[in-house]
């Protein structure tokens, strides 16, 4: 889920970007999560790449620029076709 919606007071599913998280197949190859541990769970942004390593640095990039913390967890998966 995308965290800009204040996911961290309140995590609820209603406050989750679904359409922002998307990684569309035509356009990306893989879907790339990067997150830093809050305590209770994770916080985590994802982003769309053409290789896992390309799409973990941009969830990365992301999730740092936005929380300003080290976002040391990370993976990558193939984006599926629908």
């Amino acid at each position: 889920a995308d965290m800009s919606r204040g996911f961290e007071a309140e995590p609820w599913a209603v406050n989750a970007s679904e359409v922002g998280s998307r990684c569309a197949s035509d356009l990306a190859s893989q879907i790339g999560v990067a997150c830093w541990n809050a305590g209770r769970f994770d916080v985590c942004n994802v982003a769309c790449g053409n290789s896992s390593e390309e799409a973990m640095l941009a969830a990365r990039n992301r999730c740092e620029g936005k929380h300003q913390k080290t976002c040391a967890i990370t993976g990558a998966l193939p984006v599926l076709a629908p």
